[in-house]
């Protein structure tokens, strides 16, 4: 995407040169399109790095999860888990008891210390082609109806499986 935007700001810059007053209009809307699109992905980009940041000790321990990060974004959360742990070891970790000082494990009280993500909340999504009738429950008691190009609000839980396959995307 950055690629994309990069070659349209040169299209602008090359069009400019040789363009009148009247011409000049329509290039400052195509600029003011390209400084959204890069807003938005500049946007989206710190999103993830900031979910990546919260729930880094679920991303680096689950195989799945760390499957589904870029590059760039492995190599940020390795280094971003690095250097939590060492601040925290230094901080206090080290003036603490053993058995209280781990980051990872479940405490003395079986309190799970990993933030993880929450499935039980709800996403706007679109689907992408007609799924029919889908059960939103273990039970079956709830279904909706799913059909291409519908936009839903829906717990993510359900429809989990779904997005991961394509057949819905998140918005």
């Amino acid at each position: 995407m950055d690629g994309w935007t990069t070659d349209q700001q040169t299209h602008i810059d090359k069009a400019r040169e040789g363009t009148d007053e009247g011409e000049h209009f329509a290039i400052s809307f195509y600029q003011m399109e390209i400084d959204r699109v890069k807003y938005l992905l500049a946007s989206y980009l710190r999103l993830r790095l900031r979910k990546i940041e919260r729930l880094v000790f679920h991303v680096m321990g689950d195989e799945d999860e760390f499957d589904k990060l870029s590059s760039h974004e492995a190599t940020f959360a390795g280094a971003y888990l690095e250097a939590v742990q060492a601040h925290m070891g230094e901080s206090f970790l080290q003036a603490i008891p053993d058995k209280f000082a781990s980051l990872t494990d479940a405490g003395v009280e079986g309190v799970d210390m990993v933030a993880r993500p929450k499935l039980d909340g709800f996403v706007f999504c679109r689907v992408t082609k007609d799924l029919g009738e889908v059960d939103m429950d273990e039970r079956g008691e709830q279904v909706s109806v799913l059909n291409e190009g519908d936009t839903h609000v829906l717990r993510y839980r359900p429809i989990r499986q779904l997005v991961e396959d394509g057949s819905i995307n998140l918005v």
